[in-house]
């Protein structure tokens, strides 16, 4: 049943990735000299796949300048790192590297062949091999924050179907130094919080930091305009003015990009990336979601009052009581961490101080209130579905409600500010360091504001345009359809 499900998976994976541009640099390697395939791919060949855009190789460094050659010939748009090329096309999905370095030299002798995506007998690097590339790629601080989220998921995926291996990982992957009696359900939450991470704040351009994001920043440069066109009308100032087929033509814009891109995040099907299926995974996970796990992957010891009285001992005994500036915040040494982390637990779990469990759980009444906080934008999805993703017909509009037929501003904010409490009430919980908001911009959003769009001598020029455009598309009605 196992072997059924993966093959099902790799199946459903490869008709999802039917770009060739994998399969034109496998056929580059193998025709340069060594190589092999590591990063996601690979770990798909050893454990339950996953759906991946990137693709990692490892070249020798003899074949390296014959490869760039190659694959410059090819169409590829080639960016230069240390030890390393980054591949890419306008019109592709896929994020190559190819990676020539020297640590990495005797990797490809030791491959094995595996079929890959429909390409049969391609080198894919040792398993060994594989977990300390990975190690490397997590831990390499120069490394965009979503690789290395992508390379901590990818080593606790090996570290569930490979236990031996653990002992060759980084302590944060290790069983040891954790004050946890029950080791596997441990290591089950720290496997899907590395898949829950990818999710929130990976670098995938779908990933929810990014959506939220987006609709979070264009909603504020909206509302800006907005009232100026407001400040406009009402108050109105000689040469200041809106041109309202345009500003139209943004309110459209405008109310589809939001109402679909709530929608997104909303969606409750099991091959998106949305706050809606992470809440629900969480959910369906509260069994992983101890006191005891919640202190251990924040390197807390479990015991706050024991790890005070051996601090003080081990102070006083050293004669540095009265020299501490700090305490730690992680560590055994770390009680008072330990203790706020408690109290934070007693309030997620809805437990007091005095009837605290190592295997208590998250309520789950928190994550019932999640879900009725986001049944409440139901109206704003119901919108999107019937009014912008579908041309629905007047007897599927038959039951709607009138906040189900459009959209305010005040209804949006309020759909808009949900979605950013509960991401920040889920970012803590999984111990991510983002957070939701309006990014700072990289550029004046007044620039230009202050000028015309056309000198007004031009202006004959854009009605004879636009006139011009408007007889273009009747002349598609007097056109053979074939």
């Amino acid at each position: 049943m196992a072997e059924t499900k993966k093959a099902n998976n790799q199946e459903n994976i490869r008709s999802q990735q039917s770009n060739d541009d994998f399969g034109q640099v496998v056929a580059v390697s193998e025709r340069v000299g060594d190589y092999c395939l590591a990063g996601d791919l690979a770990a798909n060949c050893y454990t339950e796949p996953i759906s991946t855009t990137n693709a990692d190789f490892i070249l020798t460094v003899s074949a390296w300048g014959e490869t760039r050659r190659l694959l410059e010939e090819m169409g590829f748009v080639i960016q230069e790192r240390l030890h390393s090329l980054l591949l890419s096309r306008p019109t592709s999905q896929w994020r190559i590297r190819v990676s020539n370095d020297p640590c990495y030299a005797d990797f490809p002798k030791g491959s094995k062949a595996f079929e890959v995506l429909g390409c049969s007998s391609v080198r894919v690097v040792r398993l060994e091999d594989l977990v300390k590339v990975t190690t490397n790629a997590w831990s390499d601080p120069q490394r965009p924050r979503g690789e290395r989220a992508k390379a901590e998921f990818n080593l606790f995926r090996i570290g569930e179907r490979y236990p031996g291996l653990r002992p060759k990982m980084p302590e944060a992957f290790r069983d040891d130094g954790f004050d946890v009696v029950e080791r596997q359900k441990m290591w089950r939450f720290k496997v899907k919080r590395a898949e829950w991470l990818v999710w929130l704040d990976g670098d995938d351009e779908h990933s929810i930091w990014r959506q939220l994001t987006s609709l979070l920043s264009d909603y504020s440069l909206f509302r800006t305009v907005n009232e100026l066109r407001l400040q406009a009308t009402q108050c109105p100032v000689e040469g200041v003015g809106f041109n309202e087929p345009v500003m139209r033509l943004l309110d459209r814009g405008f109310v589809a990009t939001q109402a679909m891109g709530i929608r997104r995040l909303l969606d409750k099907r099991k091959d998106v990336i949305s706050l809606r299926r992470l809440v629900d995974d969480l959910e369906h996970n509260l069994r992983l979601m101890t006191r005891e796990v919640y202190l251990a992957i924040r390197r807390l010891p479990y015991d706050a009052a024991a790890a005070r009285v051996s601090w003080e001992q081990k102070m006083i005994a050293t004669g540095q009581f009265e020299k501490v500036k700090g305490i730690a915040t992680e560590g055994s040494a770390a009680w008072r961490e330990s203790e706020r982390a408690h109290e934070r637990f007693d309030e997620l779990s809805e437990t007091t101080p005095t009837s605290r469990s190592r295997v208590d759980v998250v309520s789950p009444s928190r994550f019932k209130e999640l879900g009725a906080k986001l049944d409440g934008c139901e109206d704003m999805l119901m919108f999107a579905t019937k009014y912008i993703a579908h041309a629905a017909d007047p007897g599927s509009r038959l039951d709607l409600t009138d906040v189900q037929t459009g959209m305010t501003l005040r209804r949006l904010e309020a759909c808009l500010k949900v979605l950013v409490q509960v991401t920040e009430f889920v970012s803590p919980l999984l111990q991510s360091d983002s957070s939701v908001g309006v990014a700072k911009p990289q550029f004046d959003v007044a620039e230009n504001l202050d000028k015309s769009w056309v000198a007004p001598a031009q202006l004959d020029d854009v009605r004879g345009l636009f006139g011009r455009n408007c007889e273009a598309i009747e002349q598609w009605r007097s056109e053979r359809l074939w």
